[in-house]
């Protein structure tokens, strides 16, 4: 089966990886735009990117292949660690503002290379980035249930 029906979330990945299992080549379009309008609260966002953080760590350990989303998590990761680390050893508190620095900084990458902004005024990039941020700790902090979930779905 290429298209699972009943898949609740990162159904794309699951039909991009079962057609490169049938054979098939998928490519990206680059030029493409898609205007893609959300209904969803700030909350429902926070839920769903919880959501498709738990679902993005049940891919990696069903499929195996490392995306960029990926990336970023183990960055967050070695960040968490690191910080702790340094602050230990230091006795400073000083490290511990490595992850929260780290997110932030996910956060002015994911907004510089998705989204175009018509303004010269940085109070919606800084307003931007603040919220983004909240929605990637959501997403990070479903990416850590993920990892320690035994389930398969999310």
């Amino acid at each position: 089966m290429l298209f699972d029906r009943n898949s609740r979330d990162c159904e794309d990945f699951i039909f991009n990886n079962n057609l490169t299992d049938k054979g098939f080549k998928c490519y990206s379009i680059s030029s493409l735009v898609v205007d893609h309008r959300e209904t969803k609260s700030f909350w429902q966002a926070m839920r769903w990117l919880f959501q498709s953080g738990k679902g993005a760590s049940r891919l990696l350990k069903q499929f195996g292949k490392i995306r960029l989303p990926d990336l970023t998590f183990f960055g967050l990761l070695i960040t968490l660690v690191l910080g702790s680390i340094l602050s230990i050893v230091f006795h400073s508190y000083i490290f511990i503002w490595f992850t929260p620095l780290f997110i932030v900084f996910t956060s002015i990458l994911h907004i510089y290379t998705k989204f175009k902004f018509h303004t010269h005024s940085i109070l919606p990039y800084i307003a931007a980035i603040l919220v983004n941020s909240v929605l990637l700790l959501c997403y990070y902090f479903g990416r850590v249930i993920g990892v320690f979930s035994t389930n398969n779905t999310t």
